[in-house]
């Protein structure tokens, strides 16, 4: 099972992960945490803008192996998940009921954004309600929007200080990447996993001409999008066993 905080972090995630698993015929399923309007919602209503995204997600699903039925979107408001962790954590214990997964795929516990970590927070609580054995393999998003992964910044003016604290702050950033000690080769299917990744066009493209619309392409220069096609796709991995200590599945 791959839980994604917004329509998108999927494909970016584990996208090459799921390809191989499909193609391999192990069962994968999605869920979505929140509805994901915050995105662009200065450009399109929100109720259409909600549409668009699941549509596009559905779309992307299709394309990385998944039939319909295991696609679920949660539509918790976007960018406040947290408000809503009780009520997040009993429909994911529903949904492990229902799937039984050996795997789950969740965001870095430290993916720096409030959806994604409380993604990981609402899933490894339900996983432990859940009471069976399951590895957890959280995969990073918005931790690669970073130095050295992307270029660094650094002003030299009464900011400088604020810069000096980023740089040591960057320093930990680079003994928590030692943690993403698995990886999968996934550099025979990037170009399916792009494919995926395009469906999503409202991340993708500038749906509205003449507009400021923002795309993954713009943040950080491109770099920030770099990061997800490269040969490997990393994961933190850990089994959460069973209550009493057991690994039952």
């Amino acid at each position: 099972m791959v839980f994604a905080p917004h329509q998108d972090d999927e494909t970016l995630g584990c996208g090459g992960t799921v390809i191989l698993k499909t193609r391999a015929g192990a069962p994968v399923s999605f869920v979505f945490m929140t509805d994901g309007v915050t995105s662009h919602r200065r450009f399109m209503r929100e109720e259409e803008l909600r549409l668009l995204r699941k549509t596009e997600a559905s779309n992307a699903a299709a394309v990385l192996g998944l039939a319909p039925e295991n696609v679920h979107f949660l539509d918790f408001p976007d960018g406040k998940l947290k408000r809503f962790h009780a009520e997040a954590v009993a429909k994911v214990v529903l949904l492990m009921n229902l799937y039984r997964p050996e795997e789950v795929y969740v965001p870095y516990r430290f993916d720096g954004t409030t959806d994604h970590e409380s993604t990981h927070a609402v899933v490894i609580e339900a996983a432990k309600i859940f009471g069976r054995s399951v590895e957890i393999c959280e995969y990073p998003v918005w931790f690669w929007n970073q130095w050295p992964w992307v270029p660094m910044k650094l002003n030299y003016d009464r900011n400088s200080a604020r810069e000096l604290l980023k740089v040591l702050w960057d320093c930990l950033i680079l003994r928590r990447f030692k943690e993403f000690r698995s990886g999968v080769f996934v550099m025979d299917v990037l170009e399916k996993k792009r494919q995926a990744l395009d469906q999503h066009r409202s991340q993708m493209t500038v749906l509205e001409s003449g507009t400021s619309w923002p795309t993954l392409a713009d943040i950080s220069d491109g770099e920030f999008l770099r990061c997800f096609f490269q040969e490997y796709e990393v994961f933190r991995c850990s089994i959460l066993p069973a209550p009493g200590g057991g690994h039952s599945r």
